[in-house]
């Protein structure tokens, strides 16, 4: 099986078409009696709302992604998807002693323009949380199916990207190969499996690279961090 750069892929496809065309994003309120607030008209909830608590801030809050009812409509020149686009919008809400709702962050980039899934499908495919992180995943490809995860953590008042996590494997093939880049040690590391997902691991390598100052998930877009990939040391 052909060895995966799972994570630099991702990364340009994901980053790659970040401003959505011809759309603007409704204003979401700062604070709110309920979660269901949070959600402007027109638009829904398309995940599970994710509970999580921040246990060295004592902060108790929600991650939930939501999507626009209606889908863009102009010309797929770059996207090379006949399916219908529906813009996102990544919520991050914590829950007050009062029992009120503000808003943390939003994230909108992140989900590109582009239906760059399966088969041309929306690649989003989940949030959770992970080892005190909010866990963005998606997945695209065709026969070489590619999972990713994006790990953001809460610091200094906000959510930053510190961990990427790459998992990808041949359909109808044994063998898988994944790709874990930490963004606060500066450590890639790689390693094939006998089995998708288990058996026996080879060829693991770990390599450093240089540390970038870490990005706000709200920024996170082609110009910023496509280039942390290709610095190797």
């Amino acid at each position: 099986m052909k060895k995966l750069v799972i994570i630099i892929f991702l990364f340009l496809n994901l980053f790659g078409f970040s401003q959505t065309p011809f759309f603007t994003f409704p204003t979401i309120p700062k604070s709110a009696d309920s979660l269901k607030n949070f959600v402007p008209t027109n638009w829904k909830i398309l995940d599970s709302i994710v509970p999580f608590n921040l246990t060295k801030e004592n902060i108790k809050g929600f991650a939930m992604v939501i999507e626009a009812n209606d889908s863009l409509s102009f010309n797929d020149t770059i996207c090379f998807s006949d399916q219908p686009f529906y813009p996102k919008m990544l919520l991050i809400v914590f829950k007050q002693p009062n029992g009120k709702f503000t808003l943390s962050t939003i994230s909108s980039k992140i989900f590109g323009q582009c239906n760059w899934g399966i088969g041309g499908s929306d690649p989003f495919n989940g949030i959770s949380i992970k080892r005190d992180t909010l866990d963005v995943q998606f997945l695209d490809g065709g026969t070489q199916r590619n999972y990713t995860s994006y790990l953001f953590s809460y610091q200094k008042n906000n959510w930053y990207l510190v961990e990427a996590e790459g998992f990808g494997f041949e359909v109808g093939q044994d063998g898988s190969t994944t790709e874990n880049l930490n963004l606060v040690t500066g450590v890639k590391e790689s390693y094939q499996q006998s089995g998708i997902g288990d058996g026996k691991i080879t060829n693991d390598t770990k390599i450093n690279i240089s540390i970038e100052p870490l990005i706000k998930i709200e920024d996170i877009d082609e110009e910023n961090y496509t280039s942390i990939f290709h610095d190797e040391n």
